[in-house]
């Protein structure tokens, strides 16, 4: 609990426009698993069509009307096969891909607001009287900035 609260103590330290770019960048994220799910689906489809054409049986109905409906109902079984592990294959990378870049961009941007967060501080710390700041342990006032 105390870490959830943490984490909103921290996310009200942001202005309005920094904390919806944050909610943004995190939402974003979040709907990258899709593609991760999207993939593994995919390589669910490779797989019926692997045991379908070892089997040398027929391709299950449900299985069927889902090709059809992204209209491949036309394709050889390996054929289809292989662009939809090529699919799965992209999918994923693609995540992978997109989650660095957006991790990195969280990164970016709290690191910006931390600079941010610090600067202030010293402006504030710095802005009081000598006598005030040396009332203080230097490691105190070396840990708040």
């Amino acid at each position: 609990m105390k870490a959830l609260r943490l984490v909103v103590v921290t996310f009200w330290l942001l202005d309005r426009r920094n904390q919806g770019l944050l909610v943004l960048i995190t939402v974003i994220q979040m709907t990258t698993g899709f593609l991760d799910l999207a993939g593994v689906l995919l390589l669910g489809f490779v797989s019926v069509l692997s045991v379908a054409v070892i089997a040398d049986s027929e391709i299950p109905s449900q299985f069927q009307n889902a090709v059809s409906l992204l209209s491949l109902g036309d394709q050889q079984p390996l054929t289809l096969a292989a662009w939809l592990f090529g699919l799965a294959a992209l999918l994923l990378v693609l995540k992978s891909l997109i989650a660095v870049l957006l991790s990195r961009l969280t990164l970016r941007f709290l690191a910006h607001r931390q600079a941010e967060m610090s600067a202030h501080l010293a402006r504030v710390l710095l802005s009081r009287s000598l006598l005030e700041i040396q009332r203080r342990a230097s490691q105190d006032v070396a840990f708040s900035i």
